[in-house]
Order: C-alpha cells, then structure tokens, then sequence
C-alpha cells in the first residue's frame, strides 16, 4: 500500500514538472533549466549565456525565476 502511495505522489511531482516546464517557463527559462538539470553537465553557464546574449545577472535572474516556479508549484514555497 505504501509503495503504491508514494509512485501516485511521485506521478504527481512529474506531472507537475512537466507542466511547469511545458505551460509556465519561457524559452530562455526552458533553455537554462535543460541546460543545468536535463543535459550531460557539460553546457557551462557561460555558454548559455552567450547563445541567449544575455548578462550572468539575468542568467542568474531568469534561472532563479524559473526554479521559483517549480517550487512554487510543488509546494516548496
């Protein structure tokens, strides 16, 4: 009983994911968070922030927002 609890809690959190990643984030927000948590780990920030052309504190800014926004929605915050 306890296991199928926890995978319904856990569909739940990527579904939500999934949401937040599809309906919420905008596409520089989509890009920095594919870099940083989806990809091999070998996409440095800087080179995000040269193919968006954007500033390291916007970087900062946009990654902080979109991570906002999970949290938000899986009820860290």
């Amino acid at each position: 009983w306890r296991g199928l609890v926890n995978k319904e809690i856990n569909e739940r959190r990527i579904h939500a994911i999934e949401w937040v990643y599809e309906e919420k984030l905008t596409i520089e927000q989509k890009r920095i968070i594919q870099a940083c948590y989806f990809e091999d780990n070998t996409t440095k920030p800087s080179e995000i922030i040269d193919e968006l052309m954007i500033s390291e504190s916007t970087y900062r800014r946009i990654k902080k927002d979109a991570l906002i926004k999970f949290a938000t929605t899986l009820g860290y915050l």
